[in-house]
C-alpha cells in the first residue's frame, strides 16, 4: 500500500516534533507514504527511508493546488493500491477530491475540527465557505476519519447517510512522557493556571486573561499566576491586553520547546482551555496524562475525556460568568482538588497505546483497497 498524504502542517519538517514523529511511525504501516505540504518558500524537501516530504512553498496559498497537483503526477506512477488521505476537508480535502478524480484512487478524508459547531461557522465568511465546502467534499469521500466522537456526531446529525462512512480514530500521543514528567517547579509559592494553544481568534484567550484578571484583583493573597504557552497572530494583541490591565507580573505569554512541555503540565494546579471550538484538543489529553485538573469549555474531548467533578470542569462556550465561578470555587477549596487529580490518573490509562492506535489507522487505509 501507498499512501499520498496532504497536509498543511510545516512542523512535520521540524526534527523532534510530535508531527514528524507521528509520520515516522505511519511510514512503518505502508510500503510508501508521500507527505505534500503546504508551506511557505524556505523549505527542502526530504526523503529517509520510505517516507518523502514534499514542500509546496508558496508566496501565496492559492498557488497550493496547481504545485500540487504537479508534485501529484510525478509520485504517482501508477493507480495500484494507492491511497490518498486529505487532512482536512477544505483546502487539502478540496485537492485531494481532484486527485481522486484524476487518478482514479480512493480518497480518505480526516476530520480533526468541529466545522458544524456555529462557532466555527460565525467565525468568518472563509468559514462559511470552508463549512459548506466540508459538506459537499465528504459526500464524495470514500472513508472520512474524525478525532472524536463529538465530530462523528455533529457530522452525522447533518448528514445521517455517511454513517457507514465514518471511523472515530483520536490522534495518538505518547501518554507515557506526560505522565512520567517531573515538574519544573516553576513559581512554586504561586497558584499556577496554564495554557497550550496557538495564538488564534478561536482560543478565545481573552476570555482567559479577563476573567484570570478578576480573580487576580479579588484574590490577591492566592498569588495567582496565568502562563500561555504557545505563539501565533494574536500575540501582540494579547500581549497589548495584559499590559492595558496592568497583570503583566502575573500573566505571561510564553514559547517553550516541545521537550519543556511536560514539565509545565505537571507543575501547573489546573489547565484552562476557552475555545470557542475544538476538533479533539490534544492539549487537554497532555494535561489529563500528566495528571493535571482541566477547566474547559464544552468542546472537543468534554465529556469524553474530561468530565464533570470527575477530573474536571466543563462551562458553556464564551460564558465568562460560568468560568469565574468554577474558578472562584477551586480557589476557595469548594471543589477538592486534589480528588480532581485522582480523576486524571484514572482517565489517564484508558489513552490508546500506540501499536492498537497504527493498527487501526493501517486499516482505515486498507479497507479503502478492497
Amino acid at each position: 500500500m501507498k499512501v499520498l498524504l496532504l497536509s498543511t502542517d510545516s512542523q512535520v519538517f521540524n526534527n523532534g516534533s510530535a508531527v514528524r514523529e507521528r509520520i515516522k511511525e505511519y511510514g512503518t504501516l505502508v510500503e510508501e507514504l508521500h507527505v505534500i505540504v503546504y508551506t511557505r518558500p524556505g523549505f527542502k524537501e526530504e526523503i529517509f527511508g520510505n517516507i518523502s516530504l514534499w514542500p509546496t512553498n508558496n508566496k501565496f496559498r492559492a498557488g497550493y493546488f496547481r504545485h500540487v497537483y504537479r508534485l501529484a503526477r510525478g509520485i504517482i506512477k501508477n493507480r495500484e493500491d494507492w491511497v490518498i488521505s486529505s487532512q482536512d476537508p477544505f483546502e487539502t480535502g478540496w485537492v485531494g477530491y481532484k486527485l481522486k478524480r484524476q487518478f482514479n484512487i480512493p480518497l480518505q478524508v480526516q476530520v480533526h475540527t468541529d466545522f458544524m459547531s456555529p462557532y466555527f461557522f460565525g467565525m468568518s465568511w472563509i468559514n462559511q465557505f470552508r463549512a459548506m465546502l466540508a459538506k459537499w467534499l465528504l459526500k464524495k469521500a470514500d472513508n472520512i476519519r474524525v478525532v472524536s466522537e463529538r465530530i462523528r456526531k455533529s457530522i452525522t446529525s447533518y448528514i445521517p447517510h455517511l454513517t457507514d462512512k465514518i471511523v472515530v480514530l483520536p490522534i495518538f500521543f505518547d501518554a507515557m512522557r506526560f505522565q512520567k514528567a517531573v515538574s519544573n517547579n516553576q513559581y512554586p509559592e504561586d497558584f499556577l493556571i496554564l495554557t497550550v494553544a496557538r495564538l488564534e481568534p478561536e482560543k478565545n484567550l481573552s476570555l482567559a486573561i479577563k476573567t484570570i484578571t478578576d480573580l487576580i484583583y479579588q484574590y490577591s493573597d492566592k498569588k495567582i499566576r496565568y502562563v500561555i504557552i504557545g505563539s501565533g497572530g494574536e500575540e501582540k494583541r494579547l500581549n497589548s491586553l495584559i499590559e492595558a490591565l496592568a497583570v503583566k507580573d502575573r500573566i505571561f505569554i510564553k514559547q517553550v520547546d516541545a521537550s519543556d512541555l511536560p514539565g509545565w503540565y505537571k507543575r501547573a494546579d489546573l489547565f484552562l482551555l476557552t475555545s470557542n471550538y475544538e476538533g479533539y484538543g490534544m492539549v487537554v489529553a497532555e494535561s489529563i496524562a500528566a495528571g493535571t485538573p482541566v477547566v474547559m469549555s464544552d468542546v472537543g474531548l468534554a465529556g469524553e475525556v474530561v468530565k464533570n467533578g470527575e477530573n474536571g470542569f466543563i462551562f458553556p462556550v464564551g460564558n465568562e460568568e460560568a468560568l469565574q465561578a468554577i474558578l472562584i470555587k477551586i480557589l476557595n477549596k469548594e471543589i477538592d482538588l486534589e480528588k480532581l487529580k485522582i480523576g486524571t490518573k484514572a482517565m489517564a490509562n484508558a489513552f490508546s497505546n500506540k501499536s492498537a492506535y497504527l493498527e487501526s489507522m493501517r486499516k482505515s487505509w486498507d479497507s479503502l483497497l478492497r
